[in-house]
């Protein structure tokens, strides 16, 4: 980090990729960090599980370091809960994997992506969208249909539709009934527009009206921000930037979460500190607090511009900043010999969609628990519900990540607790 991030923190080294493992020369004087992942599959018996980690060097004694991981008597689900959309792009991927040796061709490149995302519960609107136009697209689409079936089965949660079908209405038409066919409904949607100035917004409606004629099954969806947003119901879901609940717009995004209706949000070069964001020189409390704020305010999906994106083919293991300045807006995987390599904003990502997981599952067994007039138990559970300590508004959250973690364990007992007392 050359330059700090919108000019706040310190310059310097920061850690970010964890290439995998393999024996390395520590350089004196210096701390080399390690990276440890530790994964229970959804079939895990509960319990505390031990173990241990040994770390040895020439010349000296190997240490021991003790591992203790513990099991909760419930399963996350397969297919996460938040909706993501986060952006790929492909040529940008081929490019700079090759650049770092990696021999395969775009097909694999693309599979290793798309099974790196699957491992973070996060989607790469990209690699899972349906086709765009073509010649024959009833057989293109027909195509999808193998890579639909491993995208469900993996857990993908959205599936993006190219806004240039319109231009050929008859394939937007069989798009819009295969969508039907396959119950992608609540999760297929198409952006049909980022951030649209006063001016366009005309054009939009009429644009937005021809859509819906069309495919009424595929709800739109554009990012809005500032001071004048565009809200119009005419794109049901509506992609806020994070900052933008905290002015007067709030009231009309909130009634339209009442209302039933999607409200995702996003962030990108901006909003600096306080605001939680995915920079790298932000602490990692600031990525994964985000995810407690989306599940606070009922926000159902997270929009990402990009996770690969870099400038004019600078090294991006080496440098990242832009002209916000910024370092990290739109790239959380690194490119590697074998495809991609994650960094420690994307492991925490992923940490944070399970914490959103925690909460819906909570949240669902204390209506259960209102509905069943089981006093003892919502007294016993209640005071985990108040999440003030870990969300109480967007900028005045707590850096300590103890203070989360201690909240995430609370919850999971709680779950515990209602599984049992509920059956």
């Amino acid at each position: 980090v050359r330059i700090p991030t919108h000019f706040e923190g310190p310059t310097g080294e920061w850690p970010d990729p964890i290439p995998l493992y393999e024996p390395f020369n520590a350089p004196a004087n210096r701390c080399s960090p390690i990276w440890v992942t530790v994964h229970a599959p959804a079939n895990s018996l509960a319990g505390v599980y031990e173990g241990t980690i040994e770390a040895s060097a020439a010349g000296m004694e190997p240490v021991t370091i003790a591992l203790r991981a513990e099991v909760w008597d419930f399963a996350l689900p397969s297919t996460p809960t938040l909706k993501t959309d986060f952006g790929f792009w492909p040529e940008n991927a081929e490019s700079m994997s090759k650049r770092f040796g990696f021999e395969g061709d775009a097909s694999a490149l693309n599979n290793a992506y798309l099974r790196n995302a699957s491992e973070h519960r996060a989607t790469l609107r990209t690699l899972a969208q349906l086709p765009a136009e073509s010649a024959d697209y009833a057989a293109s689409l027909r195509a999808y249909e193998p890579k639909l079936k491993t995208l469900l089965a993996d857990g993908a949660t959205t599936f993006s539709v190219p806004a240039s079908l319109l231009d050929v209405p008859e394939q937007l038409r069989l798009a819009n009934a295969f969508v039907k066919q396959h119950n992608l409904s609540g999760r297929a949607f198409c952006q049909i527009a980022d951030e649209p100035e006063r001016p366009a917004w005309q054009r939009l409606f009429d644009t937005m009206t021809r859509w819906r004629n069309e495919a009424p099954d595929i709800p739109l969806m554009l990012t809005t921000s500032g001071m004048q947003p565009f809200f119009h119901e005419a794109a049901p879901i509506w992609a806020i930037h994070t900052p933008l609940m905290d002015t007067l717009n709030n009231k009309a995004v909130l009634e339209h979460i009442t209302a039933g209706n999607d409200v995702w949000w996003y962030v990108n070069h901006t909003p600096p500190r306080p605001y939680a964001n995915f920079f790298i020189d932000f602490a990692a409390i600031e990525h994964r607090v985000l995810f407690w704020q989306t599940w606070a305010l009922g926000i159902k999906g997270l929009h990402y511009w990009n996770v690969n994106y870099t400038e004019g083919g600078v090294n991006p293991w080496l440098s990242q900043i832009d002209v916000t300045p910024a370092n990290g807006d739109g790239f959380l995987l690194y490119p590697g010999p074998n495809g991609p390599v994650n960094s420690i904003r994307w492991e925490v990502i992923r940490d944070g969609i399970e914490d959103y997981d925690y909460l819906v599952m909570f949240r669902e067994l204390m209506k259960k628990a209102e509905q069943s007039n089981n006093a003892a138990l919502l007294q016993k559970v209640q005071s985990v519900y108040n999440l003030k300590d870990v969300v109480p508004d967007l900028v005045t959250y707590p850096r300590d990540p103890n203070v989360l973690i201690a909240k995430r364990e609370a919850i999971a007992k709680a779950i515990v607790e209602m599984q049992r007392s509920l059956k």
